[in-house]
C-alpha cells in the first residue's frame, strides 16, 4: 500500500494502524518498526525556474532549509531560511533578481544536514504556433521534457490539450519536439514547458514561454496577448497603402509572457484600432498578419439574438452583461463561410436597453479582435 498524498493527522493515524497491522501480518515490515529503527529523512529537492526568483522544494518536514543564490560573479542575490511544511514543502522568493544562467544555487536542510549544490544551466525555448515545434538549448545529452498545455487559453470551441514529452538534447546542446506529430495546435495563450533535470531528479530546472498570440479591441489603441519572456514584439498596423500605427511590448518575464501595450500614430498619439486596418506582427509567426473585420455586431431585442460577421469559417465567442452585471450570458460557435453568424442567448438572459455585449472574432491561431457596444 503507497501512502497517501494528502491527509488529516486522523487519517493518517489509521493508515498507520492499518498498514503496521498489514505488515506484521506479512512479516514486511518488522525491520522498519523494529525497536531502535530509525526512517531515513525525505530527500532533499529543489525547483527553480529560470526567468522566477522562487526556489522551491520537499525535504523532511517541519526542519529549516537554508536557501543561497548567488549570479557568475558571486554576488549574493537571494538567501533565506524557509520552514518546511507538514508535508515537507518549502519555498522562498527573492524581491527583484530572477534567477539566471549561470547562477549558483546551495540549499542546506539544518536538522539532516543534507544539501544541493549547482550551477543553473543553459535552458532556453521557443514556441513556433505555425510549425506546431517547441525547441531551445539544453545540456548537450540530457533528457528534456518539453510540455504544452492549452489551460487558459482553450475555450470556446478551440483546441484543448496538455501533453509532455521526452526529448534529448543533440551534441551541439539543442533539442526540439514537433507536437504536430501528436495531433497538437499551438494556439495564442497556450503555455509550453521544458524541464531539465540532474541524475536521480533531486534538482530540476524549469522554463516557461507563451505561445505567441495577440488581442485588438475595435474602436481603442491599447492591446494585450501573450509573448516569448524578455522578447520585443513589433507591430505596424497600416490601413490601405499606408502605415497609420506601431504597437510594442515585451513579454513579461514573471508572468509567463504577457504583453500589453498601446497603439500610436506618427505623432506618438493613440491610434484607435479600426475596421479594415492590417494588423502585421511577424513576431507572432509567419501568420502574424490579419485584417481587422468588419464586426458590425447588432442585438435583437425581441428575440435575444446577436449577430455580426467574424472571419470566415472561425471561432466566435459573444457575451451579453446588464448595467449591473449582475444578468449575463455567454455563448460560442463558427461562422460561417462569409464570416456572418447570429447567437442566440434567450435561454440565459433577456437583453433590454443598456446592455453590453462584446464580440470577440478569432483567427485561425486564436489571434483575436473585440467589438464591444451597448444596446439601444
Amino acid at each position: 500500500m503507497s501512502k497517501p498524498s494528502s491527509m488529516g493527522r486522523a487519517r493518517a493515524r489509521n493508515w498507520v494502524r492499518r498498514l503496521t497491522a498489514g505488515a506484521v501480518a506479512s512479516g514486511l515490515l518488522l525491520t522498519v518498526w523494529a525497536p531502535g529503527a530509525t526512517a531515513a529523512p525525505r530527500p532533499l529537492s529543489v525547483d527553480v525556474n529560470i526567468g522566477d526568483s522562487c526556489v522551491s522544494g520537499e525535504a523532511k518536514k517541519n526542519a529549516f532549509v537554508k536557501v543561497v543564490v548567488r549570479d557568475a560573479a558571486s554576488n549574493i542575490k537571494l538567501r533565506e531560511v524557509a520552514d518546511t511544511g507538514p508535508y515537507g514543502e518549502w519555498g522562498v522568493c527573492g524581491y527583484a533578481d530572477a534567477i539566471r544562467t549561470g547562477d549558483k544555487v546551495k540549499v542546506v536542510v539544518f536538522e539532516t544536514g543534507q544539501s544541493r549544490k549547482f550551477t543553473v544551466p543553459q535552458l532556453t525555448i521557443d514556441a513556433n504556433r505555425v510549425s506546431e515545434v517547441v525547441s531551445g538549448k539544453a545540456p548537450a545529452g540530457s533528457v528534456i521534457m518539453v510540455g504544452v498545455s492549452s489551460a487558459g487559453a482553450s475555450y470556446v470551441g478551440l483546441p484543448d490539450y496538455d501533453v509532455t514529452e521526452s526529448v534529448v538534447a543533440g551534441a551541439g546542446g539543442t533539442y526540439s519536439h514537433d507536437f504536430s506529430a501528436d495531433g497538437i495546435d499551438l494556439i495564442g495563450g497556450a503555455s509550453a514547458e521544458a524541464t531539465w533535470k540532474s541524475a536521480g531528479g533531486a534538482v530540476q530546472v524549469h522554463r516557461l514561454t507563451s505561445v505567441p498570440g495577440l488581442m485588438v479591441s475595435i474602436g481603442e489603441s491599447q492591446f494585450s496577448g501573450s509573448f516569448k519572456p524578455n522578447a520585443h514584439l513589433g507591430i505596424t498596423v497600416t490601413h490601405g497603402a499606408s502605415q497609420v500605427a506601431t504597437g510594442d511590448a515585451i513579454g513579461d518575464s514573471y508572468y509567463g509572457g504577457q504583453v500589453y501595450g498601446q497603439f500610436v500614430d506618427a505623432d506618438a498619439e493613440p491610434y484607435a484600432i479600426a475596421t479594415g486596418d492590417w494588423i502585421n506582427a511577424p513576431a507572432l509567426g509567419s501568420d502574424g498578419t490579419f485584417q481587422v473585420p468588419a464586426i458590425n455586431g447588432s442585438a435583437n431585442l425581441s428575440n435575444e439574438r446577436v449577430s455580426g460577421t467574424c472571419f470566415a469559417s472561425g471561432l466566435y465567442v459573444v457575451a451579453a452583461a446588464g448595467p449591473d452585471y449582475y444578468e449575463f450570458g455567454f455563448t460560442f460557435g463558427t461562422a460561417a463561410a462569409n464570416g456572418t453568424f447570429t447567437a442566440d442567448l434567450s435561454d440565459q438572459l433577456n437583453i433590454r436597453k443598456n446592455f453590453t455585449v462584446q464580440i470577440g472574432c478569432y483567427t485561425a491561431n486564436a489571434d483575436l479582435v473585440v467589438e464591444t457596444f451597448v444596446t439601444h
